[in-house]
């Protein structure tokens, strides 16, 4: 029994020796079977590997895009809309619908790409541009998300962009464009909301109407305070609480004058429903790496393996055939 144990051992080692052997053979063919592969086809495969080299190389310089952007503020809370349409017409390039493009005021329609937006966050913006309470509340909502989530991505979320004060617009296309072609009509586009047009009115008329006012209320401490610098002269006691009154209305009429300075500054800023304040054209897209230069030469090769084998593989079957038939 102990015989039949050792003898059956040893030819399940004996087998298994085969079988390892059988394995490496079979590596040990395919890789001689390859080399000679490459071997009898050298020339082919170096013409095929320059030419897609080549091709490549040509396809990937003559394909160029550029990119355009314009950094936009949308005033009147129109972040939304502004959004929503760069959203809309990125659906219609897509679609290739260029009689919307077209409508909208674009030449050369088809040569754009892509169009998107994306804020350009600032967290001091975020905090800070609007008034007292409004700035107290978004400092502890952001002190809340910030102890509790990832401030990184709180930050970017569309849902915390619309508080950025600037957007970037880029608009990616085949070929060199102007600003006449691609960013005017854009902008064009962005001002026909009716909605937000009378909100503009609104609120440039009521801009107007403070900046009169405060005029108005300047000219009487003007008033006040040059028959006070009369009466001064004329006498050898000034009174202390005139003094101070005096003070406070030189007070007053300063942030009167800082106010309407900054309204006139908002008036500029209003003159848009999104306003643009810089505009950088014709960016060629640099790539990381040139794709169909890597591409086409194992393309090429891949197709010839493929018809090298098809032909092996009809000629063998056909020459099982004409045997059996003889």
């Amino acid at each position: 029994m102990e015989n039949q144990q050792i003898n059956s051992d040893e030819i399940s080692l004996s087998q298994l020796g085969d079988k390892i052997k059988g394995f490496f053979g079979s590596i040990n063919d395919v890789f001689f079977n390859s080399l000679q592969f490459v071997v009898r086809n050298i020339i082919i495969l170096i013409i095929l590997l320059v030419a897609g080299i080549g091709l490549g190389t040509y396809l990937d310089v003559e394909h160029k895009t550029y990119n355009h952007k314009v950094i936009v503020m949308p005033n009147f809370n129109s972040v939304n809309y502004l959004y929503q349409e760069v959203e809309r017409i990125n659906a219609k390039i897509k679609e290739d619908d260029t009689n919307f493009l077209t409508q909208i005021g674009f030449k050369n329609p088809e040569n754009i790409e892509k169009i998107e937006i994306a804020a350009i966050v600032d967290i001091y913006e975020f905090i800070d541009n609007e008034g007292p309470a409004e700035n107290d509340s978004k400092f502890q909502l952001f002190k809340l998300i910030s102890e509790n989530g990832d401030m990184e991505k709180m930050l970017e979320d569309n849902t915390t962009s619309k508080y950025y004060k600037n957007h970037v617009i880029t608009i990616t296309t085949k070929d060199k464009a102007t600003q006449e072609g691609i960013i005017d009509p854009l902008l064009k586009h962005f001002e026909s909301n009716t909605y937000f047009k009378k909100i503009q009115n609104t609120s440039l008329s009521n801009l107007d109407k403070l900046i009169v006012q405060n005029d108005s209320i300047i000219k009487q401490i003007d008033g006040v305070v040059k028959e006070y610098s009369s009466g001064a002269k004329s006498s050898n006691m000034v009174f202390l609480t005139e003094n101070t009154q005096v003070n406070e209305l030189l007070n007053i009429k300063h942030s009167l004058v800082e106010a309407n300075i900054y309204s006139n500054i908002q008036k500029i800023d209003l003159s848009k429903i999104v306003k643009e304040n810089t505009v950088l054209l014709n960016i060629k897209v640099s790539k990381l790496a040139s794709t169909n230069k890597v591409i086409l030469p194992l393309l090429f090769l891949f197709l010839f393996v493929c018809i090298y084998n098809f032909r092996k593989y009809y000629k063998k079957e056909k020459a099982k055939r004409a045997a059996a038939i003889a």
